[in-house]
């Protein structure tokens, strides 16, 4: 469970064995959905606990929709990939922001 140390090693590992042909990335992909679906568990009121995979089955009807999201800005001259972590103020750790975890947005 030490992965996290060496984190960016196993992400270019992943990345590069998925770009060797689609059907490496698609197979790296099903084989990371399928595991996420059945190690993660779901929890809801009144029903067992579950698997993600099976409550997906079980409880997975009608629950997606779609929209298209449009804005007036104009792209950005450079694009970039950033993983951000923490709350408002990049680079603090999320537990500082504890208080506010459970605030909603309307």
């Amino acid at each position: 469970k030490k992965w996290r140390f060496a984190y960016n090693k196993h992400l270019i590992e992943h990345v590069s064995q998925s770009l060797q042909s689609p059907d490496a990335c698609l197979a790296m992909a099903r084989a990371g959905l399928e595991a996420a679906q059945t190690s993660f568990q779901f929890l809801r009121e009144g029903q067992p606990e579950m698997s993600m995979k099976d409550a997906m089955v079980k409880l997975g009807d009608n629950i997606f929709d779609t929209a298209e999201l449009k804005g007036d800005q104009s792209a950005p001259s450079k694009l970039e990939l950033t993983l951000s972590y923490g709350a408002p103020i990049l680079g603090k750790p999320y537990y500082q922001f504890e208080k506010q975890r459970k605030n909603k947005i309307s």
